[in-house]
Parts: structure tokens; C-alpha cells; sequence
């Protein structure tokens, strides 16, 4: 899979351009504020319809706009095929083929991107929230239909905690909730934990390539507060006895919202004990796990989308991991203030551009 071709518009600093792309390494470069990443996040908008670099889509939106618009060309197995994104304050539409869809998941799962940053060392560092949202994305890869569910939970979730928070304690008012909760949880919890059993051994294997300590290992667990239950039923009834502590507490303790992929190094807690570039080895043997989970099941190669390849990759794990891209022959798309970074010196394939105060620039 690969993206052709990139148009935006009123996006971020961007009035309005486009950007041819090659199948295989793009490199952006430019300085800092110029809108580089800007156009990876327009990528990932196209493909997820979410942002890698905030919750509020609007915020996207350039200045002085009532909305902006994402289109792209894309090649995958089956073919070209056309998508477009519209963001406004009100919301998001989704076209395909110049079609509006009328469901996310008829949109989803269609371009497939994973994307390297500077912030995703917080997946390692950060809260157990960090991580379940890069489960729940590449699962939505693997499987859009799953969007209902996790859609449905999350606002069960918050109409539940607004009643707790405003002081409701008549159960029947609650139930109704507990009942969406109760009922969406295990597909979500039963995804994520096949996920994490796939997906762990092969990060495993591919931490001990990027790790400089040699006997150094890596391993990761899930672990929900829905383990245990054998039912919708149990579950329902589990939460029905937890409701005066809820109401007491303000805290809902017993769902997927509490989930957490524990990651430890040689056995101690990764988040309090990994170094800097630990962390950063931890992210790429992740990802790149995913990248080939998703390969496994789709039969697609994402897009690889690498933002700021300076602060992110050192040396050592620069030439491993471009070498790695460049013999798989998959799509990435680069961003760098270094027009010649590391291996990509000696690559005569790589496409490059400058952006510049939002315009892009053949070089």
C-alpha cells in the first residue's frame, strides 16, 4: 500500500497544496515550524480520521477557516482508490471514491499508517491511557467493525460518570449504562488480549536488534480488571454490587477503561526504569511488530510516517531501521531538518522536498 498523491487544504498552515509521493523512502525536510509534520498528521487524518498530535480535530482547521479538507490517491493490492476527509468544528465526513460514507467503519481500515514521533516515548513513560489507544487503533486496522464497539463504550462511560459526578444514587438510572458497558467490553477486552498475545513475543525479537545491552529483554503483559469474568451476565452483576462504592468513590474501578499493556525491561517496570534510549527502542520494536501483525492479517503493508527523524533515531537505530524499510519495499514518509540523514546518504531512490512557511519545494 502507498499513497500516490496528497492534497490539503486550509489545514494547519497550509492554504492549499499538493504532494506527489514515490512507493518508496520520502524524505521532507525543512526547518522547524515550516509545516513538515503538518503533512504527516494530514496523512494519518486521512487514513484514521484522528490526529497522532491531538484529541481536538478542530484544532487542525487553519486560521481564520470554518473547515479544511484532506484527499489522497492510493494504490493498494486491489487497486487505486480515492479518499477525502472534511474537518469542522460540528464533526468529520468521510468520502470514498467521491462517495460520502455514511458509518466510520465504511471509511476505516482502508489506509493503513503507523506513524514514529518524538511524543511516543509517553508510551512507555506515560499512563496505562497511552497505550490502550495504540491497541484500540491498529486493532480498528485489523478489524473497523470493532469502532461500534468502542465508540458505544466510551459513551456509556461518560453518560455513567456525569450521573456519579452530579450525585445520582438510584441504580435503575444507572443501569440502563451498565448495560452498554457491560455488553460492548468483551469484544474490546477479547481483541486486545489476542492482540497483546501476538504482538508481544514478536517486540520481544525485535527489541533485542535495536538494544545495545546485550542479555537486555523485553516482554509485555495485559492486564484488565475484566479478566476473570466468563459473561456479560457476571460482568452486569459485578457492576451492580460496585455501585455504592462508585457513588462513595467517584471512581469507576470495573471495566476495559482500566486496562493497561504492562511493559518491563529484564523484569522491572519499563515506565519507571528505562532509560531515554530504552524507551525509544521499546517504541520501534512495538511498532514494528504491529507493522507486521497488520501485514500478517491484511495482507497490506502500512504506511510508514517517521516525524523528525533527528530527535527521534540515533545512528545505530537510523541505518537498522531504514535498511529494514528499504528491503521491504514498503512506503515511508520522512521528516527530517537533514536533507542527507544517515543511510539515506547512499540511497539514489529516496524522493525529497523542502517545505517552507507552507509551501513545498522540489529538490
Amino acid at each position: 500500500m502507498y499513497i500516490k498523491q496528497l492534497h490539503i487544504e486550509r489545514f494547519r498552515n497550509f492554504a492549499g497544496t499538493g504532494l506527489q509521493f514515490s512507493p518508496g523512502i520520502n524524505l521532507i525536510v525543512g526547518q522547524n515550524g515550516q509545516g513538515k509534520t503538518n503533512l504527516l498528521e494530514a496523512a494519518v487524518f486521512l487514513g484514521s480520521t484522528k490526529s497522532f498530535r491531538t484529541p481536538r480535530s478542530a484544532e487542525a482547521i487553519g486560521w481564520g477557516y470554518e473547515s479544511c479538507s484532506i484527499s489522497g490517491e492510493v494504490n493498494d493490492r486491489a487497486g487505486p482508490f480515492s479518499l477525502g476527509l472534511v474537518i469542522s468544528p460540528k464533526g468529520k465526513q468521510g468520502f470514498v471514491h467521491d462517495k460520502r460514507v455514511e458509518s466510520p467503519q465504511d471509511y476505516l481500515g482502508r489506509l493503513l499508517t503507523i506513524t514514529f514521533c518524538p511524543q511516543d516515548t509517553e508510551l512507555v513513560r506515560g499512563g496505562p491511557a497511552e497505550r490502550r489507544a495504540l491497541l484500540d487503533r491498529h486493532l480498528v486496522d485489523q478489524n473497523p467493525s470493532l469502532m461500534v464497539s468502542l465508540v458505544n463504550y466510551g459513551r456509556a462511560l461518560r453518560a455513567k460518570m456525569s450521573l456519579i459526578k452530579r450525585g445520582e444514587t438510584n441504580y435503575r438510572v444507572i443501569e440502563p449504562w451498565n448495560q452498554v458497558l457491560a455488553r460492548e467490553m468483551f469484544p474490546i477486552f477479547k481483541a486486545r488480549a489476542r492482540f497483546t498475545r501476538e504482538l508481544t513475543p514478536r517486540a520481544a525479537s525485535l527489541y533485542e536488534r535495536f538494544t545495545s545491552s546485550p542479555g537486555e529483554f523485553f516482554s509485555g503483559e495485559y492486564r484488565s480488571p475484566v479478566e476473570g469474568y466468563s459473561s456479560e451476565g457476571e460482568v452486569l452483576e459485578a457492576l451492580a454490587r460496585d455501585f455504592s462504592r462508585e457513588v462513595s468513590t467517584g471512581l469507576l474501578r470495573l471495566g476495559i477503561h482500566r486496562d493497561d499493556l504492562v511493559l518491563t525491561l529484564s523484569g522491572r517496570g519499563a515506565r519507571e526504569f528505562s532509560s531515554q534510549g530504552q524507551a525509544r527502542s521499546i517504541v520501534l520494536a512495538l511498532k514494528l511488530a504491529i507493522l507486521e501483525l497488520i501485514e500478517a492479517h491484511r495482507g497490506e503493508s502500512p504506511i510508514i510516517l517517521l516525524d523528525d527523524v533527528d530527535a527521534e533515531l540515533d545512528a545505530h537505530r537510523s541505518d537498522y531501521f531504514f535498511k529494514l524499510m528499504i528491503e521491504q519495499g514498503r512506503q515511508v514518509i520522512v521528516t527530517s531538518t537533514d536533507a542527507y540523514h544517515g543511510v539515506l546518504k547512499t540511497e539514489s531512490s529516496v524522493q525529497v522536498c523542502e517545505v517552507r512557511g507552507g509551501v513545498i519545494v522540489p529538490l
